[in-house]
């Protein structure tokens, strides 16, 4: 078997695993690492697509997984089979700005290096607005209740944050601007090292 044998069905079940492992369990379980280039993009989310074919075929019948030196995970191999499929891996090379970021949850970045050096943004403030992609990133810490935010996820599932400004109450300006009339905002934990 190969990469030509693969099916939506298999590579959805790999989608739910890694789901369920998180990136980095599921790309250490299997021996992959991390997609440079070539990134499948699954209902807002990024996977890398050369893992994802490779353990898809598992769920094949009579499959086994197919290691990362088994194959090529560029155009005409696991990217080209994917797009086959009708899943979505953009092209590196069309891509004219920074890609979405693919930040594992609960890891530790450098907020300069890691999102300001690749994304642009704002470097001082709790809010920072790329201006070449979708993104708004938002700060946080533990020493900001003393100046009198109460940041953090409450028990009712809602993320509180309590914007930008130190005197009276908040305006909608500038990054309070940006947060209150995002469309959607999807929220990854992450921490950030200055």
């Amino acid at each position: 078997m190969s990469l030509s044998d693969l099916t939506e069905q298999a590579v959805q079940h790999a989608i739910t695993e890694c789901d369920e492992l998180g990136r980095t369990n599921f790309l250490r379980t299997y021996g992959f690492r991390r997609s440079r280039d070539y990134v499948l993009m699954h209902k807002g989310r990024p996977y890398d697509s050369k893992a994802i074919a490779g353990v898809a075929h598992r769920y094949l019948p009579g499959g086994n997984l197919l290691s990362s030196k088994e194959f090529s995970g560029g155009e005409k191999a696991a990217a080209g089979k994917l797009r086959e499929l009708g899943f979505d891996v953009p092209d590196p090379a069309k891509q004219t700005v920074a890609p979405i970021p693919t930040f594992e949850p609960g890891a530790i970045y450098n907020r300069v290096r890691d999102i300001h050096k690749v994304y642009g943004g704002q470097r001082q403030g709790g809010i920072s607005t790329p201006k070449e992609v979708p993104l708004i990133f938002l700060f946080t810490g533990e020493t900001g209740g003393q100046y009198g935010y109460r940041d953090g996820p409450r028990a009712n599932g809602i993320f509180a944050y309590t914007g930008e400004g130190q005197v009276g109450p908040m305006k909608f300006v500038r990054g309070n601007l940006a947060v209150r009339d995002q469309v959607k905002m999807d929220v990854t934990y992450c921490f950030s090292k200055l």
